[in-house]
């Protein structure tokens, strides 16, 4: 990773991924960050009849027709220490009650041949194919 052109950080401060699913649909993620700014935490779902912004500090809304609906009960306060309460939580019952944990080794397989298929396709400015992708 070189510096970047704006500050001195060894960091990537945008980038864009675009993604060609198996049944035909098209995706594409972005992430921007900055060196001095305000964190914020959302995501947009653009879909072919709506959007949905998960925003962790406000809650979910609906866009549609040109206008945003809150989603009732949406929102979680304290989101990140509610997540990782959660997170521990399952991996002890995991180990004491020998529950299946939410998230196996095969999800995390396919996550990582995804970052791995990303950083291949910007190596060599080809798309990359996942294999065994569902």
């Amino acid at each position: 990773m070189a510096p970047c052109p704006i500050h001195d950080q060894e960091a990537d401060d945008a980038a864009l991924l675009g993604l060609r699913f198996a049944g035909g649909g098209l995706g594409q993620v972005q992430s921007v960050g900055y060196r001095n700014g305000a964190a914020g935490y959302v995501m947009d779902l653009v879909c072919e009849q709506a959007t949905l912004r998960i925003d962790m500090d406000r809650g979910t809304m609906l866009g549609r027709d040109t206008a945003w609906t809150d989603l009732p009960g949406s929102f979680e306060p304290n989101w990140m220490h509610a997540a990782l309460v959660r997170e521990w939580s399952a991996m002890r019952d995991a180990i004491a009650d020998d529950k299946p944990v939410p998230v196996d080794g095969a999800y995390g397989r396919k996550i990582i041949a995804i970052i791995e298929a990303a950083f291949a396709s910007n190596e060599t400015r080809r798309e990359h194919e996942i294999a065994d992708a569902p």
